[in-house]
C-alpha cells in the first residue's frame, strides 16, 4: 500500500512538472516501448522519458545498477532520459554514474519535485525513432541486452584477475626451478671413513706391521720348569 502511494505521488508530481514546462504526455504507440513505470512526454521538438525507480531499487548497489542498466534501453526512444527516485532517497543516488550513462536525475514526492541533474540531449536511433513495430518478445530480449553487457564486463574483469594470478604463479614456479637447478649443480660431498674402518684398512694394508707384532712367550710344560737339564742343554746350543 505504501509503495503504491509513493508511486502515485511521484507520477502526479512528474506529470505536473512537465505540463508546467509545456510538455504533453505522449500516447503509447508502436514507436514507443511499453515499459512499466516509464512516462513519455512530447514538446519543444523532443521526446522526454522519465523512468521511475521505487524504493525496492535501493536494496543494494547491485540492484540499483541493474535498474539503471535496464533503463538504458529507453535512450533509443527519446531525446532525454531521466531517472525519477523518491525524494527522500535522492541524496543516496550517485549522480555521476547516471551522468556517465547519459541520464538525468529527478527526486519526486507527493507535492514536491527536484531536478537534481539535467539530462543531456541526444538523438535516438533513426530506425527506432521511425517507429518499427516490435513484438513483446523482441522488446523483452532488448531489455536484457544491458544486463548481458554488464555481465560480460564482469567476466572480463574476472579473466583479467585470473591472468594476473597465473602470471604470479608462473614467476614463483620459475624461481623454484632456478633454485633446484642451482642445488643440482653443487659438487657431491663424499662421506669420510670412520675410525674403525680406517683402522681396518690400515691393518689390511700393512701385513709387515702385523707380522712384526711379537706374540707373547709361551710357558714351559710343568715337568720342564725348574729342571736343571734345561739350562744345561740351552747353553750347549749356544756353544
Amino acid at each position: 500500500m505504501v509503495k503504491a502511494q509513493v508511486r502515485q505521488g511521484m507520477l502526479s508530481a512528474i506529470k505536473r512538472h512537465f505540463a508546467a514546462l509545456g510538455y504533453s504526455e505522449a500516447s503509447q504507440s508502436n514507436s514507443l516501448p511499453k515499459v512499466g513505470d516509464a512516462l513519455f512526454f512530447e514538446g519543444k521538438n523532443e521526446v522526454v522519458c522519465v523512468k521511475i525507480l521505487g524504493p525496492e531499487a535501493f536494496l543494494d548497489r547491485n540492484t540499483f545498477m541493474r535498474a539503471v542498466l535496464d533503463a538504458g534501453i529507453l535512450l533509443d526512444y527519446c531525446n532525454r532520459l531521466f531517472l525519477a527516485v523518491p525524494l527522500l532517497l535522492l541524496p543516496s543516488v550517485d549522480a555521476d554514474t547516471l551522468r556517465a550513462h547519459g541520464m538525468g536525475l529527478i527526486g519526486a514526492g507527493e507535492e514536491e519535485l527536484v531536478v537534481a541533474q539535467d539530462a543531456p540531449r541526444r538523438e535516438p536511433k533513426p530506425s527506432l525513432a521511425q517507429g518499427i513495430n516490435l513484438d513483446d518478445e523482441t522488446l523483452r530480449l532488448l531489455e536484457k541486452v544491458p544486463i548481458l553487457e554488464a555481465r560480460v564486463r564482469e567476466l572480463e574483469a574476472t579473466v583479467a584477475e585470473l591472468r594476473i594470478a597465473l602470471s604470479q604463479l608462473r614467476g614463483q614456479f620459475e624461481g623454484l626451478s632456478t633454485k633446484v637447478d642451482r642445488l643440482a649443480s653443487l659438487p657431491t660431498v663424499q662421506e669420510q671413513p670412520s675410525h674403525s674402518s680406517r683402522a681396518e684398512a690400515t691393518g689390511a694394508s700393512s701385513p709387515a706391521a702385523a707380522a712384526s707384532v711379537q706374540e707373547p712367550p709361551q710357558e714351559l710344560p710343568s715337568f720342564l720348569q725348574d729342571n736343571p737339564w734345561v739350562e744345561i742343554l740351552s747353553k750347549r746350543g749356544e756353544e
